[in-house]
């Protein structure tokens, strides 16, 4: 398609420059103010086992029956799409069903749920949108192409939830950076769908180094150009230690948003089923004091340098080391 390049006075009118923008809707709000804003592309990043899969469940409840994100973040309500690209219908329903039964939910809502949401469990299916062309450069595969016409022809959406990553993108999105940018380009494709739904794709975060929660959007697995193209990212990092073994804990962090401010972490825990909700009060008393106490701990573990006695230069002549410790 060729590109309008005259310039925006004729190709808008005067009113361009006199006129505000419209405001930017949102998909989810944080005390009254944007926290994910709708039609853009966004990434839940957390290594596996960490409950990706249920907080996407969560939203997917949230949205369709215009309640909150994880008892936290009101929803605009809409049309929900969630498919699961490594678990089968069965294990979707699953999902679902305890999302909704923790939830609460009342015969209004649990109507509105059957109304507007959307899911599909796609495992075993080749769901790689991007392929290569005869000369090895990435395209859109013949499924991305399918895929998009059915949900244009099933819409208007409010939100698309896609998980995995590495079932979804195709091939090498992970390790090049050129297709992971195609890759980015074709969910950004589907944000152009009619209702101009927010697309959240789960991801899985690198293995952390040593001492490293794995808390910021550059952990994610494999190529960056997937971080650096999605407007918005958020980690869910456990926050249990290794021989922590009460209840589960998770930060949910934003680390990555063009559109918004800065927003608070919010600490969950998760019951058996895997349906999270905040720490009452009480809880986060508790998770506070146990950070302190360790804080506290590894400090006074922590090896401490001594000062230097004397003259270091006379030191030196008389045997003794010259680098501030005793010897």
């Amino acid at each position: 398609v060729p590109l309008d390049l005259r310039p925006v006075g004729e190709v808008y009118g005067s009113s361009w420059l006199a006129e505000p923008p419209p405001t930017r809707q949102s998909l989810l709000t944080c005390d009254g103010k944007p926290f994910l804003v709708q039609g853009k592309v966004g990434l839940l990043l957390a290594p596996g086992g960490t409950g990706k899969t249920y907080a996407l469940a969560q939203l997917a409840v949230a949205v369709a029956t215009g309640g909150k994100w994880l008892g936290t973040y009101p929803a605009t309500k809409g049309r929900v799409l969630f498919a699961l690209g490594e678990e089968d219908a069965e294990e979707l329903h699953r999902r679902i069903y305890y999302t909704a039964k923790d939830l609460g939910l009342d015969e209004y809502e649990r109507a509105e749920l059957e109304r507007n949401l959307t899911v599909l469990g796609l495992s075993g299916r080749s769901l790689a949108m991007l392929g290569r062309s005869a000369t090895g450069e990435p395209e859109p595969s013949a499924w991305f192409r399918e895929w998009r016409d059915s949900l244009a022809a099933a819409g208007p959406w409010r939100c698309l939830l896609l998980d995995p990553w590495s079932r979804w993108g195709g091939h090498d999105v992970e390790k090049d950076n050129s297709a992971a940018t195609r890759g980015v380009e074709l969910l950004e494709e589907l944000t152009q769908l009619e209702g101009s739904p927010t697309v959240l794709v789960a991801h899985h975060t690198r293995k952390p180094t040593l001492g490293e929660k794995g808390g910021n959007a550059d952990s994610s697995r494999g190529a960056s150009a997937l971080v650096d193209g999605a407007r918005w990212a958020c980690n869910l990092i456990r926050d249990n230690d290794d021989n922590d073994d009460g209840p589960d804990r998770l930060r949910l962090r934003v680390t990555k948003t063009n559109y918004t401010g800065p927003s608070p972490e919010l600490h969950l825990t998760r019951d058996k089923s895997g349906v999270m909700r905040p720490l009452t009060p009480a809880e986060d008393a508790v998770r506070a004091a146990g950070k302190e106490a360790l804080a506290a701990a590894k400090k006074a573990l922590a090896p401490t340098k001594k000062k230097p006695q004397g003259n270091a230069a006379a030191d030196k002549h008389a045997g003794g080391g010259d680098d501030g410790f005793d010897v």
